[in-house]
């Protein structure tokens, strides 16, 4: 079944019980968007009828995995570009931003990676960019996997580019009351079971995220270990992830060994960002508030979509440069323009993303840092 559009870019979900956030995320989405699709995957609540009324095609799933299921929208995807959302996330682009960056792509630009805040609780988040926005092609799919399935690959055998692009995504996850827990057993056993079947090497990665969330600290470690013997093109993931873990743990040595060998080694690493964060922390922890700050610079003229790195930088810069802390500060909130968002103020769960927080431990609350600089959002 095909879905016929005016022109442009068709939004995709696929969900499943989802009946609480499905409606919210439609209607978002339909304000950037020209068509929608959502994949229900074996609902037993409202989901489908919530996304009819809003205007979506529905189809109901063929695949058995959820992540296979994303495949069925982009089989019915009549329009040039696709704009992929899950039901807990949000978009606070501008539909403009969009049909901009769109229109004007050149030919070998096959997609684009938006910034996703995720959420941790207290207003902290990860920040993760991900080919969200990528061309409808028959040859753009994404592989086979239980877990974090992407088109990436696809995007990368065609010999296309992925550009980044500043259009926000808000992954409200952890900050759902009970949500994240109940996600953290499936998705170990999805994991489990995909490695088991012969998947990717990186799994071991994702999986190394989820036992330590759960605090087993050293199958953890050992998931890291088996995905560079597997492959050794994970080692910049794999060593950032033990940066990080580390940094939890204390021992702030290995934290910044492993984060500068990212930073030093792994140019071309997408997630070299966290290693930054790394480095600023264990320098702030040491009180050379200086080099730190040296390094933020740096690290948001190689990283320009982060909003942590600008509010650690205005985090620092308080007693230094109010002016220039402001300036962060300002930069920060037009990357993310949920900061100071009621929504994200809410308590968090333990999450994946708590390892991955992008912004220094001494970052206070966004409202106390605003009204400390005299700041307020315009």
């Amino acid at each position: 079944m095909a879905v016929t559009a005016r022109a442009g870019i068709t939004g995709c979900v696929v969900a499943r019980d989802e009946a609480l956030l499905i409606d919210t995320c439609l209607s978002q989405l339909q304000q950037v968007v020209d068509a929608l699709i959502v994949i229900d995957h074996g609902s037993s609540d409202d989901t489908a009828q919530l996304a009819h009324a809003r205007g979506a095609t529905v189809l109901r799933a063929k695949h058995e995995h959820h992540e296979q299921a994303r495949n069925e929208y982009l089989e019915a995807v009549t329009t040039p570009w696709v704009l992929v959302l899950d039901a807990d996330e949000r978009i606070s682009a501008e539909a403009s931003a969009l049909r901009a960056a769109t229109r004007d792509a050149p030919d070998d630009v096959l997609g684009f990676s938006l910034e996703r805040y995720d959420y941790t609780g207290l207003g902290r988040f990860a920040e993760t960019p991900l080919v969200r926005l990528f061309r409808s092609h028959p040859e753009i799919r994404y592989f086979r996997s239980r877990a974090h399935a992407s088109v990436a690959p696809s995007v990368a055998a065609l010999g296309g580019r992925v550009v980044p692009l500043h259009a926000p995504l808000h992954h409200l996850d952890a900050l759902l009351p009970g949500r994240h827990e109940r996600k953290r057993t499936r998705m170990i056993d999805r994991l489990r079971a995909e490695l088991a079947d012969g998947g990717l090497a990186v799994m071991h990665c994702f999986l190394s995220l989820e036992l330590f969330a759960l605090g087993e600290v050293e199958e953890a470690s050992r998931e890291l270990t088996l995905a560079v013997e597997q492959n050794p093109q994970c080692e910049p993931m794999a060593r950032l992830f033990r940066a990080q873990q580390a940094l939890r743990l204390g021992d702030v040595e290995t934290a910044e060994a492993h984060a500068r060998w990212v930073v030093d080694s792994a140019p071309a690493y997408r997630g070299r960002s966290g290693a930054f964060t790394v480095l600023a922390e264990v320098l702030t922890q040491r009180d050379e508030r200086l080099e730190a700050i040296s390094l933020l610079r740096r690290a948001v003229a190689e990283v320009p979509w982060s909003a942590a790195h600008h509010l650690s930088l205005a985090t620092l810069l308080d007693a230094l440069d109010i002016g220039e802390a402001r300036t962060h500060l300002a930069l920060a909130c037009r990357r993310n323009p949920w900061l100071g968002d009621a929504r994200i103020e809410a308590t968090g769960s333990p999450s994946i993303f708590t390892q991955q927080e992008a912004m220094l431990s001494t970052m206070p609350p966004f409202s106390e840092l605003a009204s400390r600089l005299q700041w307020s959002v315009p």
